[in-house]
């Protein structure tokens, strides 16, 4: 006798089936991504008097060349994820904060897109930094305290995309610390955890001979290697 209940299967059963097939049918048609981590990006402006953001001559060119790689980092933030611009340079004379926005759907009075953020920081950050570049520098570059302003806008052990743009060349006002000295590394600052964090700097070296600017820029990327930082970026314009 044909028995129905040994060949039929039950409802819970083709349920899972559906959905294997389903899952081979997104994965085979490249629908299926992998999750990312949340990861909010700061943007960190060097003010000071030898930042390449600052000349008088090649500041705002300088800026237009580099806002463009910038845009598309904000352009793949997610919704929910934050976006922040800040100064660095010396702490006790600027005010750090410069926007902080979260990532939306849909525009809303908390925030905007992802696409429409990075539409308008470009012309934003024209703005503030010809405002900026018409009053004094600080004569302070204080830029390893910088990226623990950065890092510290973040959740600990959030993942976080942290740019610069800078020269990363250190001033303490009397004379350079670096590359004044180029066998001298940077000290580490007590619990900066810079773990899921990749670092970009656009400018690095800038305007240094090679030999004073290959220094300098391996102590960079030591100093913020050994903080847990990765992947590190350091680019000349």
């Amino acid at each position: 006798m044909f028995d129905t209940n040994r060949c039929l299967p039950t409802p819970h059963t083709l349920a899972r089936r559906w959905q294997a097939l389903l899952t081979v049918t997104a994965a085979a048609l490249g629908l299926l991504a992998p999750a990312r981590c949340p990861a909010d990006l700061v943007l960190a402006i060097d003010c000071s008097f030898s930042s390449p953001a600052m000349r008088q001559d090649k500041g705002a060119e300088f800026i237009a060349a580099v806002m463009p790689a910038v845009a598309q980092q904000v352009a793949a933030l997610q919704s929910g994820e934050r976006l922040a611009v800040i100064w660095i340079g010396d702490d006790s004379t600027i005010d750090l904060a410069v926007l902080n926005t979260r990532i939306q759907r849909a525009r809303t009075a908390e925030g905007d897109t992802a696409a429409a953020n990075a539409r308008s920081l470009p012309r934003f950050i024209a703005h503030v930094t010809d405002q900026r570049r018409q009053s004094a520098p600080a004569r302070q570059s204080q830029l390893t305290a910088g990226v623990a302003n950065a890092r510290s806008l973040i959740r600990a052990g959030q993942p976080c995309h942290i740019v610069l743009i800078s020269d990363l060349v250190q001033a303490d006002g009397a004379g350079w610390q670096y590359p004044r000295d180029l066998a001298k590394p940077f000290p580490r600052i007590p619990g900066l955890d810079l773990k899921g964090c990749d670092v970009t700097v656009h400018g690095a070296g800038q305007g240094l001979q090679p030999r004073h600017a290959q220094a300098m820029l391996a102590h960079w990327e030591t100093w913020l290697k050994a903080a847990g930082a990765g992947p590190v970026t350091l680019g000349r314009y």
